[in-house]
């Protein structure tokens, strides 16, 4: 959105100190980034973090009460809240290495479904008892074949649990990283579980609407037909078979069957369209299409590449709603501060790295790289599709390297 008048003071200084006054939640993102690095390789205890949070506060209030600059304080107070957001964030079992000795009666209410190589069925349960006692995280059970269900079932295995190992050289794969992140404490394999939907469907009425959504679209379609379907509309993937699964991933496209932004730019905008096309008021059709892509995000599940798009379209239609200029650099900003607020753990993940960096690239070099490109119309539409792809590659590569060596 567009920025207020910039005052002399501002403008008389370097480019910097003018790009941060038309964008300050850029440096704010940063700065957040730069708290949750730093609580995670440099811990030190809450009260020196919280002190020095409160009185990072109180100057910024008194500076701005002086008609003073603020900018310096805000940022350490944002560095500060990013610190603190990731230490509160972490759960308490991170530290701790217990595990059962022997075979447990795992139990639980299945949360997610996927798939992995060799025939085998993954599913995530929440709500974890071990041999009848309750306790904190989430198993990852890795099930061989079909055994069915899905979300709100509850599945009951009697495995030997593992903790996820970190990796062992650099550049390997970080299980016990990755799995923190989505709150998975254990894992286990089960070769014949227990599938409980005798209380699967009350729950959670997102789970309801896409098991009502897979159940319809296997009532027409072929098994491979309707999971691929469920995969590219809402992210589904516990119904994809493994040879369509190895077709994408040997074609390397398997990022299509992942919610992205790109579904929040389809069902937003086609509601907005509509809207438009039906004459209904610029509020009304505004709100239509906020109310569209909010029920969407719920439907398809909070992925950090969703959010992200789902705030900058909001950011976009409040922009709209207020006559004011769109900004994407600061609505992507928000979006940053608004998915590490909910989750400062995303920081960590490849999914949150790629579409933030990807937005970004887009957004800061394909605008200069335009104004080289051919006059003619399909000249200009072949060079921005090329542009595309080199802004988000040249971006996108050293976190590709790094995560995936």
């Amino acid at each position: 959105m567009e920025p207020a008048a910039i005052p002399q003071s501002i403008a008389a200084k370097p480019p910097l100190f003018y790009t941060l006054f038309k964008r300050p939640l850029l440096p704010v993102a940063v700065s957040v980034m730069l708290g949750i690095l730093a609580a995670a390789y440099y811990p030190i205890p809450s009260v020196i973090y919280l002190t020095a949070l409160l009185a990072a506060i109180l100057l910024a209030v008194i500076l701005r009460a002086l008609k003073l600059d603020v900018l310096p304080p805000l940022l350490l107070a944002a560095f500060l809240a990013g610190y603190a957001r990731f230490t509160l964030a972490l759960p308490q079992w991170a530290a701790d290495a217990w595990a059962p000795a022997d075979e447990a009666r795992v139990s639980g209410r299945v949360v997610g479904l996927g798939i992995s190589g060799g025939g085998f069925r993954q599913y995530t349960l929440d709500y974890v008892t071990l041999n009848g006692e309750a306790v904190s995280g989430r198993v990852l059970v890795t099930a061989r074949g079909n055994p069915g269900g899905g979300e709100g079932d509850t599945l009951t295995a009697v495995a030997e649990l593992k903790r996820p190992e970190p990796s062992r050289y650099y550049g390997g794969f970080n299980a016990r990283g990755y799995y923190l992140r989505r709150g998975i404490r254990f894992t286990c394999f089960a070769a014949s579980p227990g599938i409980d939907p005798a209380q699967s469907r009350a729950w959670n009425p997102a789970a309801n609407a896409r098991l009502y959504a897979s159940e319809t679209l296997s009532r027409y379609l072929s098994t491979d037909s309707a999971g691929l379907v469920s995969a590219l509309l809402y992210g589904e993937t516990g119904g994809i078979s493994e040879a369509v699964s190895g077709s994408f991933i040997g074609l390397g496209v398997a990022h299509l069957l992942a919610v992205s932004g790109l579904n929040i730019s389809l069902t937003a905008g086609a509601a907005w369209l509509l809207c438009r096309k039906l004459r209904i008021p610029i509020p009304a059709a505004l709100v239509i299409s906020l109310l569209v892509m909010a029920s969407y995000v719920l439907f398809a599940g909070f992925t950090p590449s969703v959010l992200r798009a789902a705030v900058m379209w909001a950011a976009m239609m409040g922009g709209l709603a207020a006559a004011r200029r769109y900004d994407a650099l600061s609505s992507l900003s928000g979006a940053c501060v608004a998915i590490l607020a909910l989750n400062p753990l995303d920081l960590f993940d490849a999914g949150f790295q790629l579409s933030f960096a990807a937005t970004a690239a887009i957004i800061l070099w394909l605008a200069p790289l335009m104004r080289h490109a051919p006059r003619s119309r399909w000249g200009k539409g072949l060079f921005g599709s090329v542009g595309v792809t080199v802004c988000v590659t040249a971006m996108a590569l050293p976190i590709v390297l790094g995560c995936f060596n």
